[in-house]
């Protein structure tokens, strides 16, 4: 089984976004009241630009869809800018492992006496 981008969404996972923005659209087509018509759009524009900039960050695509669309676009918008980046530690632990195999290896080097003492210091200065 290989392990999912947290950045991707699956497609199914979309349908309530393409739900919402139907609904929303028929709305703006069928009312009469332009104010509500122009807020729709707004709030629909504004939650796609959310949902692309929250692709990158924890909460998500959805989520952000979602929060912007139901709290309103600005404040939806600040709060996704507001929300965590996704952080890329993963490839700092492998570095950090990497490191630590080094240094066992130049470790392991000096007690078979392969290289001396200052050769390991050497290294492992190196190294950290």
């Amino acid at each position: 089984m290989s392990e999912n981008n947290t950045t991707e969404q699956p497609k199914e996972g979309r349908a309530g976004i393409v739900v919402l923005t139907c609904i929303a659209l028929l709305l703006i087509m069928f009312s009469e009241i332009p104010i509500l018509q122009a807020y729709l759009v707004g709030v629909l524009i504004l939650s796609f630009i959310s949902a692309n900039i929250g692709k990158d960050r924890q909460i998500g695509f959805n989520n952000a869809f979602f929060v912007t669309f139901f709290l309103g676009g600005v404040i939806g918008l600040i709060i996704v800018i507001l929300s965590k980046k996704i952080d890329d530690k993963p490839t700092a632990i492998i570095e950090k492992q990497n490191v630590a195999d080094e240094l066992l290896k130049f470790y392991e080097l000096k007690e078979r006496g392969v290289i001396t003492e200052e050769e390991f210091e050497k290294q492992k200065s190196k190294l950290i």
